[in-house]
């Protein structure tokens, strides 16, 4: 419950008092879509770049500045994985979710940006 209210979203990086780490811009598909930026951080800090194990991620997804998603519930299990990484992981859940919100409408994006992620870090 944040303010008094059960329905409102909670930023997660005003919980944890932090910042993400790395901003990532998905793609528009057509020239009218407004920006979606997926913000995400390693819980207890990371360096970008790096791979991590076992750890626990932090996120933001904002359409044209509007916090849509937040969480702490991010998890990369035994696979050591990037901050790009996760966000991919991220973004190929919520495309896949259907959750009847506005990110719906950007499923198509969302998980063409993800194979695309998955793409360039096979050719790495």
């Amino acid at each position: 419950m944040t303010g008094g209210r059960y329905d409102e979203l909670v930023d997660y990086f005003r919980v944890y008092r932090c910042d993400p780490e790395l901003q990532l811009t998905v793609p528009a598909l057509e020239r009218e879509q407004a920006p979606l930026v997926i913000g995400i951080a390693a819980l207890g800090g990371g360096t970008v770049g790096r791979a991590y194990a076992d750890n626990d991620w932090v996120y933001v997804v904002h359409l044209d500045g509007v916090l849509l998603a937040s969480g702490a519930d991010l998890h990369c299990g035994g696979i050591a994985r990037t901050h790009r990484q996760m966000a991919a992981v991220l973004a190929t859940h919520l495309a896949d979710a259907g959750t009847d919100s506005v990110l719906d409408a950007h499923a198509d994006r969302l998980s063409l940006w993800a194979d695309d992620v998955e793409l360039a870090d096979a050719d790495d």
